[in-house]
């Protein structure tokens, strides 16, 4: 119990001081309201599409594909094949933000800590590493999910405003669910994990975060993969995703722990 009500407390502390840093919230919030107002508007484009212009566009190759996946894709209009295939596509960048709003978060506090040194009066206090790390993770991971899962609400309800139920029942399928609702929180503990690992070696914020922004290349390899015909996600990839993310996960998070060397902390952190 008081390992639980040592993290609650550190938590609880995280917490209050991320929503604080109003730079921090409202450069994230403004990243997902980007994310969902630049698909939202090619939709509304894309209403006003005539089948040469979609054929132009290159939607004819990509449509046969994804036939595989949605086979009633093949019955539907030029427009609604058109429309379900950016928002498909565009569901992915949803990967993107927990990895940015993680690493943003424990960068920000852990370097932030670093250069002020008010990390030392916690670290002089009973409070172990597991725990100070654990209260730590849960407010960080909660915030970069939670702002995710928020816009990708957001983009689901104006994608069904603008494309109709028929285009969001094929474009918000089991694939996209499991893709957003499961791999968004494994994808914040590794941006989490990364941001730890990182902060420890580093006297600065941007260069934490631009180092950790390397891993955000894979999820662009996915989106471009996906958008150029490449390969195909469905829910079996889904699945050894998130296996290979929670392995991924654990052993990041297993050396954050490591390297988060409380002694030196305290006697060498300027």
């Amino acid at each position: 119990m008081r390992v639980i009500s040592r993290a609650e407390a550190v938590f609880r502390k995280e917490s209050h001081e991320l929503l604080s840093n109003r730079p921090l919230v409202y450069s994230f919030l403004a990243l997902v309201l980007f994310f969902v107002l630049v698909p939202i508007s090619l939709l509304v484009l894309i209403q006003e599409f005539t089948p040469q212009e979609a054929d132009q566009a290159g939607m004819t190759r990509a449509v046969r594909q994804l036939t595989q996946l949605l086979p009633g894709l093949a019955d539907m209009t030029r427009a609604e094949q058109a429309s379900i295939l950016v928002t498909r596509h565009f569901a992915l960048i949803f990967l993107v933000l927990p990895v940015i709003g993680a690493l943003g978060s424990s960068t920000s506090s852990i370097v932030g800590e670093k250069q002020s040194r008010s990390i030392e009066p916690v670290l002089a206090t009973p409070v172990t590493t597991v725990e100070l790390l654990l209260g730590k993770s849960l407010a960080t991971v909660i915030l970069a999910v939670s702002g995710t899962w928020g816009g990708f609400l957001v983009y689901y309800g104006l994608a069904h405003a603008v494309s109709g139920p028929s285009v969001t029942e094929q474009a918000f399928d089991l694939t996209t669910l499991l893709m957003v609702l499961v791999l968004t929180p494994l994808i914040a503990a590794l941006g989490l994990g990364a941001g730890v690992v990182i902060s420890s070696r580093v006297n600065d914020s941007r260069s934490a975060q631009q180092i950790g922004g390397l891993l955000v290349l894979p999820i662009i390899f996915l989106i471009v993969g996906q958008m150029t015909g490449l390969f195909l996600l469905g829910p079996a990839a889904i699945a050894w995703a998130a296996l290979g993310l929670v392995l991924l996960d654990l052993l990041v998070l297993w050396l954050g722990v490591r390297v988060f060397d409380r002694e030196k902390i305290i006697t060498s952190w300027k």
